[in-house]
């Protein structure tokens, strides 16, 4: 019985280290490909350009993209929780489709509040 319980740690261990290590990476990769442009200064004499305008919201883009994302959270929670519930015992399926849930709705919050 030790033995399971100290596997089930270790294993919780394993996962939270590799989500925590996921999302270091993301940071990390997120500040090393940020891309800025150097304008050159213009030359002597030289008419400086007018400033370019802003870009403009394209409200179709906006609504394509909230759209295909809403889709995606549709598919996946029953997605995960069939899948991960498929590959434990028969009494352990609800606990472990329960847990897909949860942590859709946990990082359903994040999304909505920082996109």
């Amino acid at each position: 019985m030790k033995t399971i319980l100290r596997q089930r740690v270790l294993l919780n261990l394993l996962m939270v280290s590799g989500i925590v290590a996921w999302m270091i990476l993301g940071v990390v990769a997120n500040g090393v490909m940020a891309q800025t442009t150097a304008e050159a200064p213009p030359a002597a004499g030289a008419p400086a350009a007018a400033p370019a305008p802003p870009p403009k919201i394209d409200t179709g883009d906006t609504a394509w993209v909230l759209t295909s994302s809403a889709l995606v959270l549709a598919m996946t929670a029953p997605g995960l929780a069939l899948f991960y519930g498929g590959m434990v015992r028969e009494k352990n399926a609800l606990g472990t489709i329960m847990h897909s849930f949860i942590i859709l709705c946990l990082i359903s919050i994040p999304w909505v509040l920082w996109g």
